[in-house]
């Protein structure tokens, strides 16, 4: 829902160095153990295979941007149709990438770094979930593929080409071919403030009061047609948050300036950032730039502005 800052995560894509330098050369040995391994592959995916290879001798590679990325996806394109094996070459590359091993082992610690916790579309869900092996559990991160990559399976373990996102956003951007939306941006405009809104009807505000119930909460996510609620339904999914809305007006109604400054004072004596209290008032960060740590931040930022709380 905004982009966030391309410079900052490129110097923090620098403190992984190792790692990703690791990963390069994993890969790169992969690969040519895939092209001498008696694979059978008809020319073009053989050429194919030698064009990655080739991409992967170059140091430094996943550590290049957006618009490198690009230009390499061109040049390179979409991975030639199967031939008919059993096994298709897509998969052996996503396979001697390490792909999945990578959402496991090395992409929470990333995305932590990174501050990125929420599915990037809807911010409705934390983007970690669980995998059991035997008694044990560990995270792993959901990502989406900016360039799918059962056609760009090359482009699978470049962090610029990962967005975090939930699983069912992730199915559903799939299915979509109208959405373009750069979560990495140096546009000032684009990292400071969201082009999406939560707008809270004044009428059923007033209508609440009287009733209690919540139904009568009515709210739109805009600009009206935006790519992101067609593609993900997003005011189906918060039409199912409404107590969020009625913690917030009730927090209106009993934090007046007054009361707000009393608080301030009270965290000031705590030795805490100033800005927690607002925080601990609204139940969120406040600031857009920061809606990818928690879920739902978005939305409660837009109504909790609305009525005044911040």
């Amino acid at each position: 829902m905004i982009a966030i800052n391309q410079e900052t995560v490129a110097s923090i894509q620098r403190e992984f160095f190792t790692d990703l330098e690791n990963q390069r050369k994993t890969a790169l040995r992969k690969l040519i153990d895939l092209e001498n391994s008696g694979f059978k592959m008809n020319k073009k995916e053989r050429d194919y295979l030698s064009a990655i290879i080739r991409l992967f001798e170059k140091p430094s590679l996943l550590l290049i941007e957006p618009k490198e990325i690009e230009t390499l996806k061109a040049r390179i394109g979409p991975i030639p149709p199967s031939s008919g094996k059993t096994k298709k070459l897509k998969e052996e590359i996503l396979e001697r990438l390490g792909y999945k091993s990578l959402r496991r082992i090395f992409y929470p610690r990333y995305f932590e770094r990174v501050g990125i916790k929420t599915c990037v579309y809807c911010n409705s869900i934390l983007t970690v979930s669980t995998v059991q092996n035997g008694n044990l559990f560990s995270s792993r991160f959901d990502v989406d593929h900016y360039h799918a990559k059962d056609l760009f399976p090359f482009l699978s373990i470049f962090p610029f080409n990962l967005y975090p996102s939930c699983a069912p956003c992730n199915r559903k951007k799939s299915k979509s071919t109208s959405l373009m939306f750069d979560l990495y941006s140096t546009d000032v405009n684009k990292i400071s403030k969201s082009v999406f809104t939560f707008k809270l009807d004044k009428g059923s505000i007033g209508k609440y009061l009287l009733t209690k119930d919540s139904n009568d909460l009515k709210f739109e996510f805009g600009p009206v047609g935006n790519d992101f609620q067609h593609s993900f339904g997003i005011e189906a999914i918060y039409n199912t948050q409404k107590d969020v809305i009625e913690e917030l007006i009730a927090k209106s109604q009993m934090y007046d300036a007054y009361n707000r400054q009393a608080l301030k004072n009270s965290f000031s004596k705590l030795d805490l950032h100033p800005n927690l209290y607002l925080r601990t008032l609204v139940g969120t960060y406040i600031k857009e730039s920061e809606i990818h740590k928690r879920p739902m931040s978005k939305f409660t930022q837009d109504i909790a502005k609305q009525l005044g709380l911040i």
